[in-house]
């Protein structure tokens, strides 16, 4: 049972995606309760606030995370964390891995992009960490057969997608694919509770939620919602 977060905040604000310090501090022993001490919390965007709210809290609680960093804005955002924070994380235990080079949807990128995407990502976390990088965040969870073969050839072990109960086991075309729940602003702490004690109307709530999520960006068009969504973001990250 794995969970995927993005940004935080001291008091709650109107981002979907901003759970409050003290919100997490309660999800983080949620966690915790159940045995998630390494591995099960993850965190997409190397966002500053990861840093500065989230890793305190589970270093206080004995805990280990994921940080997926989309390397292309590392250092380059006062809303990002820097090389030495991402440096520091990992020298604390934590995984760092890629969320990809530029953050595209990787099911629009030619052959390639999409190759220069895991690629290059991947060489500059390895050059700063000192450390092997194999596990890779999808952008939007948008993945097919194609994105698959290519991560498989760029070295990476792990591919993790927002898709709830999603599992590939590894292959010899395919690295091993894991879904997550994404915890919004939004989500209540009983259904964290459910998910993480695996209760099956939860799980399959969850998963009927992703999956029209999925249904919904796919009507849309990975090419037009890739459009908005750096639209947003950019909008989002130059204001700062």
């Amino acid at each position: 049972m794995i969970v995927a977060y993005h940004e935080f905040s001291e008091t709650p604000v109107r981002d979907v995606y901003a759970v409050t310090g003290d919100t997490f501090w309660r999800h983080a022993l949620l966690v915790a309760e159940r045995g998630g001490l390494q591995d099960c919390v993850t965190f997409d965007d190397a966002h500053h606030s990861q840093f500065r709210i989230a890793a305190p809290i589970l270093d206080r609680l004995g805990m280990l995370g994921m940080f997926f960093a989309t390397t292309a804005w590392v250092g380059c955002h006062s809303e990002i964390m820097s090389w030495r924070e991402l440096r520091e994380l990992h020298h604390a235990g934590h995984t760092i891995g890629s969320h990809t080079h530029t953050h595209p949807m990787l099911t629009t990128c030619g052959s390639r992009s999409l190759r220069n995407e895991l690629e290059v990502s991947r060489q500059l976390l390895e050059d700063l960490i000192g450390d092997d990088v194999d596990c890779i965040s999808i952008p939007s969870g948008r993945v097919d057969t194609r994105v698959l073969r290519a991560c498989k050839a760029a070295g990476y072990r792990r591919v993790y997608t927002s898709r709830v109960g999603e599992y590939i086991a590894p292959s010899q075309e395919s690295p091993e694919v894991i879904g997550r729940f994404v915890v919004r602003r939004t989500t209540k702490e009983q259904t964290l509770r459910d998910y993480m004690a695996g209760k099956p109307a939860t799980f399959r709530r969850l998963r009927m939620a992703s999956a029209s999520k999925e249904l919904a960006k796919a009507l849309v068009g990975d090419s037009i919602y890739q459009r908005v969504w750096r639209y947003a973001v950019r909008s989002k990250l130059y204001s700062n």
